[in-house]
C-alpha cells in the first residue's frame, strides 16, 4: 500500500500518459501486486488487458475472499442505482456504503 501511495504522489509531480496495453488502472494494480505477492500475474494476461475479466482472475488467484461465484459477487457489489441517487450528496461516500 505504501508503494502505491508513493507512486500516486510521484504522479502528481510527473504525470504519465495512459496506454491501453501498459499503463492502465489494472496494469498498475498488477504491477504493485507483483511487487508484494508471490503470486505473479503477467501484465499481458487477457484478464489484465481486458479489465472486465479481472475480477475472475483475482478470484482464481484467491485475491477476492468470497465463497460466491463472480456473477453473484458482481450483482452484490453493483452500486449503480445507489450511485445515481447519491451523486450530488455531500455524504456520497457514506451513502454508497449503506447498502
Amino acid at each position: 500500500m505504501v508503494a502505491m501511495l508513493r507512486r500516486a504522489n510521484r504522479l502528481r509531480d510527473r504525470p504519465e500518459f495512459y496506454n491501453t496495453l501498459s499503463n492502465t488502472c489494472t496494469t498498475n494494480i498488477v504491477r504493485h501486486l507483483n511487487e508484494v505477492s508471490d503470486r505473479r500475474v503477467p501484465w499481458w494476461n487477457p484478464s489484465v488487458l481486458f479489465p472486465g475479466y479481472s475480477d475472475r482472475l483475482a478470484q482464481a488467484l484467491g485475491l477476492i475472499d468470497s465463497p460466491f461465484s463472480v456473477e453473484t459477487d458482481r450483482e452484490s457489489f453493483e452500486i449503480g442505482e445507489v450511485v445515481r441517487e447519491a451523486i450530488d450528496d455531500p455524504g456520497f461516500s457514506r451513502r454508497i456504503r449503506e447498502g
